[in-house]
Order: structure tokens, then C-alpha cells, then sequence
């Protein structure tokens, strides 16, 4: 009787017990599934950021070497026309040094070797070039550039300059982009 019993009882599981099992299996596949996946997701983020990495550096030397040679030219023309077309070579030029600053920026914190400049810098030299940048922006859509600078504000101070007009720059070029009429002023207190 126990032996009928017993028998009774695995055949009425057994259709439970096999769906048990198919869903088991379904899950390990999955699971196998969903880690493939995962590690080739980081193989392409880790084949992106290389790529952006060396592409970043190969980029850099050519614009280096137009901005250099652009500075030969302004120092030796008197040509208005010209200065003012190799005025926004230069312009243009710094602008894509900084898109790819912000690039290598980007590679540098996913792998974690990110980290802050801690240098003395020129005040006057840092407002110069937010002041150029934000002049260059708002003149392509005739805008009013208004600056407003503290006069309290050190002459040298200590940080990462290079991010710091990069973030001002960043700031007025959005603040143009999103202004149709009137001015765009930056105000920078102490």
C-alpha cells in the first residue's frame, strides 16, 4: 500500500516536477544569456573609450599644428581681412581643442584616471578667454555679450584653470544658443 501510495504521489508530481524543471533550465540559459551579453556590452564601452582615447590624441596634433601656423600668419599680415579670418580660425580652433579636452575628459573618468589640475593661474588670463569665447558666440547671432567682473577677484588663484573656462565657456555658449534677441551678460563675483 505505501509503495502504491508513493507511486501515486510521484506520478501526480510529475507534471509539476518537470515544468520545475524546464523552468530551471530556461533560467540558467537566461542567465548564461544575460552574461554574454554583459560582458560584450563592456568589451564595446571599453573598445569606445579606447577609440575616443587615441582618436582624441590623433585629432589634437593637427589642430595644434593649424593654430600654429595660423599664429605665423597673424603675426605677419597687416591685411585687416585677414586678421579678422584668421581671428576665427583661431577661435574656432581653441573651440575644438575644447570639444576634444572634453572628450579625453569623458575617457578619462570611465577608466578612473580623472583628476583635477591644482595650479596658480592668472585671473586677467582667465577672464581674457571666457571674455573672447563669449564674444565669438554672441557675435554669430548678434547678440550683446554683457560683462561683469568683480574687481575684489584675486589676480592669481589656485585650481584647474583649463576646466574652469572650459565650464564658463560651456555656460555662455548654451546661454547664446538658447537667446533669439537682446544680450546674453555673465557676472562673475567674489
Amino acid at each position: 500500500v505505501s509503495i502504491g501510495v508513493m507511486m501515486l504521489m510521484f506520478a501526480m508530481e510529475t507534471p509539476d516536477f518537470h515544468a520545475l524543471i524546464k523552468t530551471m533550465e530556461e533560467l540558467r540559459i537566461t542567465r548564461d544569456e544575460a552574461e554574454e551579453a554583459m560582458a560584450a556590452a563592456q568589451s564595446a564601452s571599453q573598445a569606445k573609450t579606447e577609440f575616443l582615447s587615441s582618436m582624441s590624441h590623433e585629432v589634437r596634433t593637427p589642430i595644434n599644428a593649424i593654430l600654429g601656423y595660423n599664429e605665423m600668419v597673424l603675426r605677419d599680415t597687416d591685411d585687416p581681412e585677414i586678421i579678422r579670418c584668421s581671428g576665427n580660425i583661431q577661435k574656432a580652433g581653441k573651440t575644438l581643442l575644447s570639444m576634444i579636452s572634453d572628450m579625453m575628459d569623458y575617457t578619462e573618468m570611465e577608466t578612473g584616471s580623472f583628476h583635477i589640475e591644482e595650479t596658480n593661474y592668472s585671473t586677467a588670463s582667465m577672464l581674457s578667454d571666457i571674455t573672447t569665447c563669449g564674444r565669438y558666440y554672441s557675435e554669430k547671432k548678434a547678440l550683446e555679450l554683457r560683462i561683469d567682473f568683480d574687481t575684489a577677484i584675486p589676480r592669481t588663484l589656485t585650481g584647474d584653470s583649463v576646466r574652469i573656462t572650459r565650464i564658463f565657456n560651456n555656460l555662455v555658449s548654451n546661454a547664446v544658443k538658447y537667446t533669439d534677441s537682446g544680450y546674453v551678460g555673465i557676472t562673475i563675483r567674489w
